[in-house]
Parts: C-alpha cells; sequence; structure tokens
C-alpha cells in the first residue's frame, strides 16, 4: 500500500539503525542518519531530520520533560498541542508554584514513574495549524514560517498551502509524536508507566492516571483540568 511503501521509504531507517540504542542521545542518531543515508530519502523526511536537529527549532528542548519529586519522583513528556499548557500547571502546582523552569529537575532516580499523553496526529495537526498559522490582528503566529509571504484568507486553501509547504521549516508544534522526548519512539514500550490518549474520553484518561498515580497528582489534575465536572457532562 502507498502508506507502507512511504513507512519503508523514511521511518523504517530508525529501526535499522543505531537510533535503537537508548543510550544514544535521539538528536545525535538523527545527524548520523541523515549525514550517511540521506540520497535515499525523499525531500520532506530530510528536512524533518535536519530540522529535529536544529537546536533553535526546540523538538529537543528542556521544556518537554515535566519532572516532580515531591513528595515522589514523577516525570512527563510534554507534547504540543496536546494540552501542554495545562500540564505546565499541573507541573507547577506540583513543585510548589515554583517557575516552570525550576521543576525540570537533574538528578531523579532511573527509575522514576513517568507517562505521556499521545493524540490523533491529523486532529493534532490541525489543532495546531488553526492555533498557529491563522492570522490573528493582522499578525501571524509566527509558528508556520513556510506560509511567510502569502496573502491567503480562505482557511482551507490556506490549509491545504500548508500542507504543501510544512516541510520547507518545519515547527516543533508539527513533528510527529514518536520523535519528541529523546526519540518517543524508542522508549515507549520499556519506559513509561502509562500512555494516555488526548481524544473523545480524554478526562476519563485522566481519572485513569489519577488513579495509577495516586496523590497528590490526582488532585492537581481534578483542580487544573475541572475534572469532576468534565467527567459528570461526558
Amino acid at each position: 500500500s502507498f502508506i507502507s511503501k512511504s513507512y519503508n521509504e523514511t521511518f523504517r531507517v530508525f529501526e535499522k539503525s543505531s537510533c535503537n540504542n537508548t543510550e544514544m542521545p535521539a538528536a545525535l542518531c538523527f545527524r548520523m542518519i541523515l549525514a550517511e543515508q540521506h540520497k535515499g530519502f525523499p525531500w520532506w523526511f530530510q528536512t524533518m531530520l535536519r530540522d529535529a536537529v536544529n537546536p533553535y527549532i526546540g523538538l529537543f528542548g528542556v521544556w518537554h520533560d515535566f519532572s516532580t519529586n515531591e513528595p515522589a519522583p514523577l516525570r512527563m513528556c510534554s507534547i504540543e498541542k496536546i494540552a501542554s499548557t495545562q500540564w505546565r500547571k499541573v507541573f507547577r502546582k506540583l513543585n510548589g508554584d515554583k517557575s516552570e523552569f525550576d521543576f525540570r529537575k537533574k538528578g531523579l532516580p532511573a527509575d522514576t514513574p513517568r507517562f505521556v499523553m499521545l493524540r490523533d496526529p491529523l486532529e493534532r495537526f490541525l489543532s495546531a495549524f488553526l492555533d498557529k498559522c491563522i492570522v490573528r490582528n493582522g499578525e501571524n503566529m509566527n509558528h508556520c514560517e513556510s506560509l511567510r509571504g502569502f496573502n491567503i484568507t480562505n482557511k482551507r486553501k490556506l490549509f491545504a498551502t500548508f500542507v504543501d509547504l510544512l516541510p520547507l521549516k518545519w515547527n516543533m508544534h508539527f513533528f510527529p509524536q514518536a520523535l519528541y522526548c529523546d526519540g518517543l519512539y524508542r522508549h515507549i514500550n520499556k519506559d513509561y508507566d502509562f500512555v494516555g490518549i488526548m481524544g473523545p474520553r480524554f478526562y476519563y484518561e485522566l481519572e485513569r492516571l489519577s488513579q495509577r498515580f495516586g496523590e497528590p497528582l490526582a488532585s492537581v489534575v481534578s483542580d487544573v483540568f475541572n475534572l469532576k465536572k468534565k467527567t459528570k457532562t461526558k
């Protein structure tokens, strides 16, 4: 099928390379793939790897790793357009309302429980486009660089244009979720204690998360997401 062919020509390289060695930082791994095998890749995959390792793009920024050790260690892989603003509030509260840079702590135990929330890729892509690319008050949101210079007022046409042009310069709100947090695809099956889905039953996923990790996470999640009210209406 078309999907299988596309996967085999691109993402399957991660399965065959040293990228499966989680001791190697994903950024270094991506650089090696790009340097050694880029000639056989579609252009959009080459630019994705190129921008993934660009520190100014921010895919491997510390802001994707939320953590706390009060009263027990806990980590989260936070991904843009999966309620990341709300999760920032959760971890700020767990850390006594400290600055978000203060709760990205180092030195946590190797066995610290870790969780991540995922989202349907197409839904997440559209959400990011509507939030970051639609012109507001005459100004672009500066996360859709490939649209600069275009004056398209029809949202459907603007979206179609963006789909074609995104690979010219990737933005961290649009990378595949598998690439975040040092290559989530390398770690998710063995290093994560909970994987939730932001979908139609998202609030029940939050309840499941709360049951898994207990207090104080449960109370803070309930407060930030207004969980009691949301679950009563679902």
